[in-house]
């Protein structure tokens, strides 16, 4: 391991954060199709946490955020889906100079229309930390979205819907899912509210996937502040398709005034081997004492 974090910067398109020479995440921004996000996302080790553009939700892209319809357009899937659409444009992004243990980054994007009026400022704070010589990764994530008109976020599914902080998972076999209510099953855990829900799973390609150091994992947080809290959950556990969803509008949709402002902060806890849930708590105990936006917005 190196003694301090590096980080290459491609001007409007990428933000890579690395280890020495080992790539930790990459954040792509400005030259996207729909929205930011992070992609590759990667466990100790060099396996990728991450998916983009799969053949069966083209518009799921690694770890984003992203809204479902607002004001009527839909912000979620590609052009040609079938409704109108909205987009993003980037307005500035801001990077720290890395620390030994952490990198940061700060991106001003706006959610506008077809016809490119904005709707709504979208601020986003991504924090690195490592713990553990990097065997335990953290990223956060810290939004502030002040609507410039009024604006009505909602999600058109009849059993409530999906949209917001975002992990679409790579293809794998039997992954374990466990959330902070002891749900282990996808018909407990899919619709239902959590602290947070972890992800662990098989690293592909080694032989002997019930050796505990042969898995990785991801447990996704959601920050006792936000709007909503415990978020309700929706979660993909097809043999084709594997994420998380921290729905802030699945049981409802949310209307914001032009000015106001909405906070919301999640945790990635990206961790080698399976999922232990003495230290996910401990983790989540020292998410939930953190105070977001403090010394930012």
């Amino acid at each position: 391991m190196s003694s301090k974090l590096r980080i290459t910067h491609e001007f409007n398109r990428s933000v890579t954060v690395r280890d020495g020479r080992e790539p930790l995440f990459t954040y792509r921004y400005g030259e996207v199709d729909l929205y930011p996000y992070c992609h590759p996302v990667n466990l100790p080790g060099g396996h990728p946490v991450t998916m983009v553009n799969p053949g069966d939700h083209p518009w799921h892209y690694g770890m984003y955020f992203s809204w479902k319809y607002i004001n009527g357009l839909n912000a979620w899937d590609q052009e040609g889906s079938g409704h109108p659409w909205a987009t993003t444009r980037n307005v500035s992004m801001t990077i720290e100079d890395p620390q030994e243990d952490r990198a940061r980054l700060t991106n001003v994007i706006e959610w506008i229309t077809p016809e490119g009026e904005p709707l709504i400022r979208d601020e986003r704070r991504v924090t690195y930390t490592q713990r553990d010589q990097g065997r335990r990764r953290v990223i956060d994530w810290e939004f502030v979205f002040t609507p410039l008109v009024d604006v009505h976020l909602d999600r058109h599914v009849e059993w409530g819907g999906y949209g917001g902080m975002t992990v679409r998972f790579v293809r794998t076999v039997e992954p374990e899912l466990l959330n902070s209510e002891g749900e282990t099953a996808w018909l407990d855990s899919h619709r239902t509210r959590a602290r947070w829900t972890d992800y662990s799973w098989w690293l592909d390609g080694i032989p002997d996937r019930h050796n505990f150091q042969h898995w990785g994992g991801l447990t996704l947080m959601d920050h006792p502040s936000n709007l909503r809290h415990p978020t309700p959950w929706v979660t993909w556990t097809e043999h084709y398709m594997h994420g998380l969803n921290a729905s802030v509008l699945r049981d409802e949709p949310l209307d914001l005034k032009k000015g106001g402002k909405l906070r919301l902060a999640y945790r990635h806890f990206i961790h080698a081997g399976k999922a232990v849930p003495e230290k996910i708590a401990e983790e989540y105990e020292r998410f939930s004492s953190w105070l977001p936006f403090e010394d930012w917005r």
